[in-house]
């Protein structure tokens, strides 16, 4: 397990080591873990023009994202049960939530809200999003591996 400190933790507080590690073309996504105890989780995602660090609320989260990302809407459904959100973290100074487009199948938003701030959208859709998917299944796999 490998050891690391976010950019504004001092030295010997909040330690956190690597748990899950997944990649695929540009894009990776890695789990840390607090080395002390209660663990508190932190998800990394990194593509080719973005950078995100933050804490989730359990290692589960990356089956939710999973399963959110892989569901096809049915062309069907009405716009009210196809327009979906999945908050993947909500605390007192962010939001950072995946959006499913509701006109495209295979577009997806990543918002993120700062309470103080501005929304950043991305939109994830083609070989960014296949790559984004796969870099979570290897993710989820080390999870597993690691049980």
């Amino acid at each position: 397990m490998s050891v690391s400190r976010t950019p504004n933790q001092k030295k010997g507080k909040d330690e956190v080591g690597l748990l899950a590690f997944g990649s695929s073309g540009s894009w990776e996504v890695a789990i840390d873990e607090t080395l002390a105890r209660p663990a508190r989780h932190f998800a990394q995602i990194e593509g080719p023009s973005v950078y995100l660090y933050f804490e989730i609320p359990s290692v589960e989260l990356v089956d939710q994202v999973i399963d959110f990302l892989a569901v096809h809407r049915n062309p069907r459904a009405d716009s009210a049960t196809t327009s979906e959100t999945l908050c993947v973290v909500k605390n007192a100074n962010a939001q950072v939530s995946l959006i499913r487009d509701d006109e495209f199948d295979d577009r997806f938003f990543l918002a993120v809200q700062a309470t103080s701030g501005p929304l950043v959208r991305l939109t994830l859709t083609t070989d960014d999003l296949h790559h984004i998917a796969n870099a979570l299944r290897c993710t989820k796999e080390d999870l597993d591996d690691n049980d």
